[in-house]
């Protein structure tokens, strides 16, 4: 009977050696897959917060831009990511704390512009007046249910007020002193694996890094959600001419704007044009709106409606006339509908195209 052939001391060594080896690869290849697929979720997030402040940036079938997120809605930017998520947050959590205490975000509803003058006030007769739509719609950020929005490495702030409003990103926002709105842009960064600001020992490993590296990099700057053009030209184009000349007229424009603070849409006489002219032998008229250098106009939705006086001096809005854009007159029924149109960054004319019966 032969012998059974069995493996020697040394043997049993190498076989054991190389499945170490193959085990510590293994390990060290599914850290490193975790690390990657963590470090890919960081940017997601971070574009996701992004869209949310900003909308997706779509254009429709018939060119218009697809006017939607935080900054349309609430002509501003977020103090903190919570904002996004929330309607009402505690004020005295804000991070930074305004002073005074900020008012709850405002609910979507439309705001009056002006009434008929057959109406005897906008909240018994709202049919009788026109509006425009403003205020908190959200939430914005999608969060599948959590009350957190964590970067790919569940990094934690160390100040537990700030994370329980920023969720462990690091938020900054540059300010604009005695510039309307007050703050101008918004900084958003994560730091990675090591949660260490300066990209500490992870600086060189784009697994681990932070995100975005350069901490100067905006999520969002001024000059992607904010007019600042020193004036708008609105070129009217009707259909026909009018039947005489019709002079000083006014054109106002109104848009929606949240300050934190209220929950009023905030004092536009100063965005009235000069005194302009319709004549009955033209079709069009310009007529352009000077914009105050300590003002910048959020994108979004506006309304311009034409008086036939000037209402930056009137005591009493809906005591004014509206030029009557259907008859081509200045009348006293103040029938006519606000020209509705969107606002960009880089919107510098507007066309308001009326159609006289």
């Amino acid at each position: 009977m032969q012998g059974q052939a069995g493996f020697t001391l040394l043997e049993l060594v190498i076989v054991i050696g190389l499945l170490s080896i193959l085990a510590i690869g293994a390990t060290a290849m599914l850290e490193d897959d975790g690390d990657w697929r963590r470090a890919q979720e960081t940017p997601q997030r971070w574009d996701a917060i992004r869209k949310a402040i900003l909308g997706d940036g779509s254009v429709d079938a018939t060119g218009n831009f697809n006017l939607s997120g935080y900054v349309v809605d609430m002509g501003r930017l977020p103090i903190n990511i919570k904002e996004l998520m929330v309607e009402d947050i505690d004020p005295d959590s804000l991070i930074p704390n305004p002073t005074p205490n900020p008012a709850p975000q405002p609910s979507w509803g439309n705001f009056a512009l002006y009434q008929k003058t057959s109406a005897t006030n906008c909240t018994s007769a709202p049919e009788d007046c026109y509006w425009l739509g403003g205020g908190w719609r959200g939430p914005y950020l999608y969060t599948a249910g959590s009350k957190k929005y964590r970067d790919g490495w569940g990094n934690e702030n160390t100040d537990t007020d700030d994370d329980a409003v920023n969720f462990g990103w690091q938020v900054t926002q540059s300010t604009a002193s005695g510039f309307t709105p007050s703050i101008t842009d918004f900084f958003v960064q994560s730091l990675g694996l090591g949660n260490e600001a300066g990209l500490g020992a992870n600086a060189n490993d784009t697994n681990r890094a932070d995100f975005p590296v350069d901490v100067d990099f905006a999520m969002v700057s001024e000059n992607e959600w904010l007019n600042t053009e020193p004036s708008l030209q609105f070129n009217i184009r009707l259909n026909k001419p009018v039947t005489a000349d019709i002079i000083n007229l006014y054109l106002r424009i109104y848009y929606f704007q949240d300050d934190a603070n209220s929950t009023n849409i905030p004092d536009l006489s100063d965005l009235t044009s000069e005194a302009f002219s319709i004549l009955s032998t033209e079709r069009t008229a310009s007529v352009s709106i000077t914009i105050p250098s300590d003002i910048g106009l959020p994108m979004g939705r506006y309304a311009a409606v034409i008086f036939c006086s000037d209402p930056s001096t009137a005591t009493n809005i809906a005591s004014l006339e509206v030029f009557d854009t259907a008859t081509g007159t200045c009348d006293t029924t103040n029938d006519t509908t606000p020209f509705y149109f969107q606002l960009l960054p880089s919107s510098a004319i507007i066309n308001m195209m009326w159609n006289l019966s």
